[in-house]
């Protein structure tokens, strides 16, 4: 589960009667999150640019520019490209 603060998004697991805090990045203000079909990427978008993270080795993959701030939804193909 991942969850978007104003300081910062962290990255829980979810246990039998628990969350568990997995890791922490430090980008702020996001206004949207979203996995890939896998699992294996989060997309976070914030007033700035669109950040991929690899929820597998937990790196930060690429950061691209907003063009727009009216990001509106981030889709992934069927194969997570």
């Amino acid at each position: 589960m991942a969850v978007a603060l104003s300081e910062k998004l962290i990255m829980y697991h979810i246990m039998h009667k628990e969350l568990r805090q997995f890791h922490a990045y430090e980008q702020k203000n996001m206004i949207m999150l979203k996995f890939s079909n896998g699992g294996q990427y989060l997309c976070a978008v914030d007033n700035k640019s669109i950040v991929l993270y690899n929820t597998f080795t937990l790196e930060k993959l690429r950061s691209v520019p907003c063009l727009s701030t009216q990001i509106s939804d981030i889709a992934f193909d069927a194969f997570d490209c």
